[in-house]
């Protein structure tokens, strides 16, 4: 199909769903109308490797914040953001900023550095979060080329009151408060949160904290109205604020400069929405949602209490979208959408005061078709037109066959793509207060030649040759696995997947200062692929206690760097006799920040009368290289592996340990709403202050909720 003809195709599809589906007589309005988000509504009969986290689940954790909940989930994995004071979420291999992050379906904007800090986000009301593993471009366009995470929230149906508090031995505390009131013509939630921790100081002589103090609130409504004729309209909103509190010793030459000051960060997200229904699975989705997230930074001379250092960033989000979804036959169903993103990002970053801006316009289709009873096949298409980088295709086709209502076998196919965003072109960002520079391809020779001028380069690691423009990243996938559930056994699930790349963007180390301050750049790596295998088993060792078992290999490697092994170009500098030796295919280890080996154990038990719950967790992450990461702490440095300067990491070179986490929690609910628990989080203390400063130590947690059941509950028919 010519692309030109994809929109019209789609409108047509849209408006004769629409128009057959009103021949027939509306059904009567129900006291309400239970309507899945797009992801559930999207993603819930895909073939594809998904993951489903209940509250259940978060509840057993003991976990406020969705970064807590993530760093136990099999397959994925915690990575830090360039400054090193955020987190991301690493998946199938690739870096934080190819997965999306949503919110009932919505996406949370705010990659400042291209990883989305996940800290932020809490976990008060939400029921469940999806995890789908593998590229959903066809649904989602360029930033799911990883995968999609996705938080859906709780649906007001009983009035109730509910309080809940955290304590640690860490110095953070959390408490919440949420209302859900239900009625015969409405139903309305509001909830709000607030978090604070006092810091992480892993070296208590030098001025300042590893993990600055902060304090943040959120506060986050839904309001449903059930209208006649099969139809609701409803309205979302949220808004989120964070104080951070910082003290950094900046070290320049042979000076150091105390600074203090703080920044704030600030959110707000509303979207509204109507939803009609039909006979026959038919409904129409019209939705808008707007975002706008924004950052300052201000930081002040200890001596003369004089300017250091500022900093700006406001990110604007707007997303209009009509979806309609049909089934003109018993065994398929067909699902359309149009829709456009307008964008803009102001910032100080990017050394000028422009607004930068970029809309795209889309497009996408799926078909669901059980083509007979043990069959399930799942196609779909997303067509992108960008005012920045043109047009885009990307297809999906995926399948389930079941041999038996306990042995399936799933596979799936897709094409992932992701743009360059203005950060990674025009970025021109020194933080003096954290010791590091990045600069976006196209500004970073003229910043190096500018800086080398003024004799302020010790070394250079990349020749302006080297340093080209972006280009658009691109992925093709495959998955397929094995699910098998035994009646005594247990369930077992295997699955293999694998990802080539093409252009994949990575963080470059370009140059290093006479200040002994590390400058970043973004560089192409031509072709990269990352493959791996999980494996996960699941049974209930008998009513009380259930058994988790979970391990993921992954290898995740530059393809360029392959060919250089293979024709004998890549080589290695002993550090200490400065020899040069070969190295071979066995001893090129990978990309950086991946583990090979990864996995976890869990144990939880729930007592008969439903009034105990327990759990044991424990955590394993394997060895990895690092990419130097400046900013960890004021003015500090995470040190690369790479020892023998070959900008790779191979077997000779200085790895992070492998390391384990064992979680502890036990749980009392009393019947007059009351539930009392208690954690025990690194139990082992396990610490790593030089690569990774972030890792807290053993903590001790106190969770206790309270909550009031009102008289009314909502029929659900």
């Amino acid at each position: 199909m010519n692309c030109g003809n994809l929109l019209p195709f789609l409108i047509l599809l849209l408006s004769n769903c629409l128009w057959s589906q009103n021949l027939s007589d509306s059904l009567q309005l129900n006291e309400v109308i239970v309507t899945a988000t797009r992801t559930e509504r999207l993603l819930s009969s895909l073939p594809m490797q998904t993951q489903f986290i209940k509250s259940k689940e978060i509840q057993q954790i003991g976990s406020n914040r969705l970064t807590e909940v993530l760093a136990e989930q099999p397959g994925l994995q915690l990575v830090p953001q360039i400054n090193g004071l955020g987190t991301g979420i690493q998946l199938h291999g690739l870096n934080a900023d190819y997965t999306l992050i949503m919110m009932d379906g919505e996406p949370v904007v705010g990659r400042m550095t291209g990883t989305l800090e996940l800290g932020r986000i809490s976990m008060q009301g939400i029921k469940k979060i999806e995890v789908v593993k593998g590229p959903t471009s066809s649904l989602y366009g360029s930033e799911a080329l990883g995968g999609v995470i996705n938080l859906i929230s709780s649906r007001p149906v009983e009035k109730e009151l509910k309080f809940s508090a955290r304590g640690s031995s860490l110095s953070q505390y959390y408490a919440s408060a949420l209302w859900n009131h239900v009625a015969k013509k409405y139903q309305f939630s509001l909830q709000a949160d607030a978090f604070s921790h006092s810091g992480l100081d892993n070296e208590p002589e030098l001025y300042g904290k590893t993990i600055s103090p902060f304090q943040n609130a959120t506060l986050r409504g839904k309001l449903i109205i059930p209208l006649k004729h099969e139809s609701e309209f409803s309205l979302t909103a949220r808004a989120f604020i964070e104080k951070q509190n910082s003290q950094h010793q900046v070290v320049q030459f042979t000076d150091s400069i105390q600074v203090y000051g703080a920044a704030y960060v600030k959110e707000f997200a509303v979207y509204p929405q109507y939803m009609k229904k039909w006979k026959f699975g038919t409904d129409l989705f019209i939705r808008c949602y707007a975002t706008q997230y924004q950052t300052e930074t201000e930081l002040f001379q200890n001596k003369d209490n004089q300017i250091y250092y500022q900093d700006q960033f406001t990110q604007q989000y707007l997303k209009p979208e009509l979806q309609s979804s049909c089934r003109y036959f018993k065994q398929q169903v067909w699902t359309a959408g149009t829709g456009s993103i307008l964008e803009n990002v102001n910032t100080s970053r990017y050394g000028d005061a422009n607004i930068r801006s970029q809309n795209t316009y889309y497009a996408f289709i799926q078909h669901d078709w059980n083509l007979f009873s043990r069959l399930n096949i799942v196609s779909g298409l997303r067509y992108d037109l960008n005012t920045v980088y043109g047009s885009q295709l990307n297809p999906k086709l995926s399948s389930i066959y079941r041999f038996n209502p306990n042995l399936s076998l799933k596979a799936s196919f897709g094409r992932g793509f992701k743009s360059p965003d203005f950060r990674q072109l025009y970025l021109n960002f020194r933080n003096n207060a954290a010791g590091y520079s990045v600069f976006g391809t196209e500004v970073v020779v003229e910043q190096l030649n500018t800086l080398e001028k003024q004799g302020l380069i010790k070394e250079r690691y990349m020749s302006d040759q080297l340093i080209q423009s972006l280009d658009p990243e691109s992925s093709y996938a495959w998955q397929a696995g094995i699910d098998y559930k035994h009646p005594a056994l247990g369930s077992f699930a295997i699955h293999a997947y694998r990802n080539d790349l093409k252009g994949l963007i990575e963080t470059k180390i370009v140059a290093l200062t006479t200040a002994q301050q590390y400058i970043y750049s973004y560089s192409n790596i031509k072709r990269a692929f990352t493959q791996g295998i999980e494996f996960n088993y699941n049974k209930d060792l008998n009513p009380q206690f259930h058994l988790q078992l979970n391990y993921h290999f992954l290898l995740a490697k530059d393809k360029d760097v392959l060919d250089k092994i293979k024709n004998k170009q890549l080589y290695g500098r002993d550090p200490v006799s400065k020899e040069s030796y070969l190295i071979h295919s066995n001893e090129y280890f990978g990309l950086a920040e991946r583990s090979r080996h990864s996995g976890s154990i869990k144990i939880n038990y729930e007592s008969l009368q439903k009034n105990w719950d327990a759990s044991v967790r424990y955590i394993l992450r394997g060895q990895y290289g690092s990419a130097a990461t400046a900013g960890a702490v004021g003015g500090t440095t995470i040190p690369s592996s790479d020892r023998n300067g070959n900008q790779v990491i191979d077997n000779f070179d200085q790895f992070v340990s492998s390391y384990g986490l064992l979680h502890l929690s036990l749980a009392h609910s009393f019947n007059n709403g009351l539930r009392i628990q208690g954690n025990v989080e690194n139990l082992f203390n396990q610490r790593d202050f030089v690569n990774i400063p972030t890792l807290t130590g053993r903590a001790f947690i106190v969770n206790i909720q309270y909550q009031l059941k009102l008289k009314s509950k909502l029929q659900i028919n």
